[in-house]
């Protein structure tokens, strides 16, 4: 593998349950994009347990291990859209980056984590307590939901192209 794997050219953000896993594999059948495997190598975030400080960079080479020349080279990491050190960090690894932002109707994607926190064993009250009422659950969920704020932050670093 050649050290022109790095820096990735462009960069999928976007809240969980918004589609980055679908857009993603679309991308990745273009005949001229490269995506990381894994979908989310969350290099370029500074959460404890991720990133580089935590990986290495030999990690992140890895992640595009079968790149073969393709002229972009993308990674879809959801952890980006939220972690407030993720625009700085991908800027400072590439200033050039593109930047696609996938989001949902806030409604529907609070419809959808609530299923998954069920799924995921969490006992909860009914949908409709759920949303009237208050939890650690859904102020993850409408935290995330503030896509105004994340945008701001990848607009001052990117600029609104």
């Amino acid at each position: 593998m050649s050290d022109d794997c790095l820096p990735a050219t462009f960069f999928v953000v976007g809240a969980s349950k918004a589609g980055t896993t679908f857009l993603a594999s679309v991308l990745a059948r273009h005949g001229d994009i490269c995506m990381s495997q894994p979908k989310e190598p969350c290099y370029l975030s500074s959460y404890p347990g991720y990133g580089y400080h935590h990986y290495g960079e030999p990690y992140y080479r890895k992640c595009f291990a079968h790149w073969q020349g393709e002229v972009h080279r993308g990674d879809a990491s959801v952890v980006y859209m939220w972690d407030p050190a993720s625009p700085r960090l991908i800027e400072a690894h590439n200033p050039q980056a593109r930047i696609l932002m996938s989001v949902r109707d806030p409604v529907a994607r609070i419809v959808s984590s609530y299923s998954e926190f069920l799924k995921a064993g969490k006992s909860l009250p009914s949908l409709q307590e759920f949303v009237t009422g208050e939890s650690p659950e859904l102020a993850w969920v409408m935290e995330r939901n503030d896509y105004s704020r994340y945008l701001q932050r990848y607009e001052e670093r990117f600029g609104r192209d």
